[in-house]
């Protein structure tokens, strides 16, 4: 992909007076699940380490793209490395996805439908497995949604797919319940639907984001498949309801909550932009651009809606970065680029002019972001010791994928603390 670059944005337009002040950018969950001292990482101000002992410890899980396809690895360090070193590295496998809660990573792997708890020694950080945990009796397996971590007893992993939501225990790594529950609705399209990121909820229930997939075959887009979802999880009741909003084709698999208002966002998904182009029942489809407010209780606020295209000339909404204050930064590819035949849908992503703006969602005031320049698209990753994080992708100039974690200095400032060649960061949290 080439890195976007930013210019003039063809509708409303304004210079906003420099905006230097610092801000803890706080999502409603992190993109890759991280922990955060603001999101419930329990080891927040921790005790004295002993002699011999690190004072602090951070965990950062990464893939590689090989021949054989995508090798996952897990590092402790701490300090934040500038860099990552597989050599370093306990390697995961194939199929495998990162966490961590408390002091401990938890890693998955796929094929074997297992959880793995890591312990990472306090003197050596030398990274250590303590217990495993099979799936596999329950029916959960492959490419899975990330746990729900309520407690260091309690967490729940989903696979809403297949209906199943398994209760286990982290601290004696024992499944204490499974739950069968309504699984997605069937929409006629096999695997439209895919869940990914969790947020639990002030009263203990669990909110998941549910991201609508792109449909591989043209041209009609089935009838009902269309609308934002969410899925909301009772542990008391051990019951799911789903939630849909026709005012948008299909959402991400994050939600965006904006720290100063409070108010949660559904985004659209990259994917929404392709309908649009191709698909002909457009007019019997809601907007592909549109941003929702999602309650507590997982609903949607039917009281607002906002059209991005009335503001934008967008072709392809691609990356959310963040929304703070009303203020929402995210990429995208403008009216300059002309869509090809279905089959060349994806040429975009590596032939589109990628430029990124700020859109004050009150008074509709909109200028380029050049923050990320030299990136291709960026992130939020969450807030960590006080520090808040971006996720940016790009490419070296030997045509590499690379992953950096940028630190905030403020909201158009960053510094990149690290960076992966080859492939792309998945996890970064501090464990104490």
């Amino acid at each position: 992909m080439k890195s976007f670059k930013l210019h003039h944005i063809t509708k409303k337009s304004n210079k906003w007076a420099g905006m230097a002040f610092l801000f803890l950018l706080m999502m409603a969950i992190g993109v890759i699940s991280c922990n955060s001292d603001d999101n419930g990482n329990p080891n927040t101000g921790g005790e004295e380490p002993e002699e011999g002992e690190v004072e602090t410890a951070w965990v950062i899980g990464y893939r590689v793209e090989t021949p054989q396809g995508r090798v996952y690895y897990l590092e402790a360090h701490e300090n934040i490395p500038s860099e990552t070193n597989t050599s370093k590295a306990v390697e995961l496998g194939l199929n495998s996805r990162i966490y961590s809660y408390g002091e401990n990573p938890y890693t998955w792997n796929g094929d074997a439908a297992t959880i793995t708890k890591w312990e990472v020694d306090k003197s050596t950080l030398e990274l250590s497995a303590i217990g495993i945990l099979s799936f596999a009796s329950t029916g959960v397996s492959g490419n899975i949604a990330a746990p729900a971590f309520i407690s260091e007893t309690q967490a729940y992993t989903t696979n809403l797919a297949e209906g199943v939501v398994v209760e286990w225990n982290p601290s004696t790594m024992e499944i204490t319940k499974v739950h069968n529950v309504d699984a997605f609705p069937d929409l006629g399209v096999d695997d439209l639907l895919f869940e990914f990121n969790k947020e639990v909820t002030a009263d203990g229930k669990i909110l998941i984001p549910i991201e609508t997939n792109e449909l591989g075959t043209c041209c009609d887009y089935p009838t009902g498949a269309a609308g934002a979802r969410t899925a909301i999880f009772d542990p008391e009741t051990a019951t799911v309801t789903y939630h849909v909003d026709d005012r948008l084709i299909g959402s991400d698999n994050t939600h965006f909550t904006d720290p100063v208002t409070g108010a949660r966002y559904c985004v659209p998904v990259w994917a929404n932009s392709v309908v649009p182009a191709y698909f002909n029942n457009l007019e019997t489809l809601p907007n592909a651009h549109t941003l929702l407010k999602v309650n507590d209780d997982g609903s949607f606020d039917a009281d607002y809606a906002y059209n991005l295209d009335d503001i934008l000339d967008i072709t392809l909404y691609y990356t959310t970065t963040f929304i703070y204050d009303n203020k929402l930064v995210f990429t995208y590819v403008g009216d300059d680029y002309t869509w090809g035949s279905f089959d060349e849908r994806y040429n975009i992503l590596y032939t589109g002019n990628f430029r990124a703006a700020m859109i004050d969602l009150e008074t509709n005031e909109v200028q380029p972001f050049d923050a990320f320049s030299g990136y291709t698209g960026a992130i939020a990753f969450g807030v960590l010791d006080g520090n808040s994080y971006i996720k940016a992708s790009g490419l070296d100039s030997d045509g590499n994928e690379t992953s950096s974690l940028l630190q905030q200095n403020a909201i158009d400032d960053y510094t990149e603390v690290t960076k992966h060649v080859g492939g792309n960061i998945e996890h970064f949290n501090k464990l104490w």
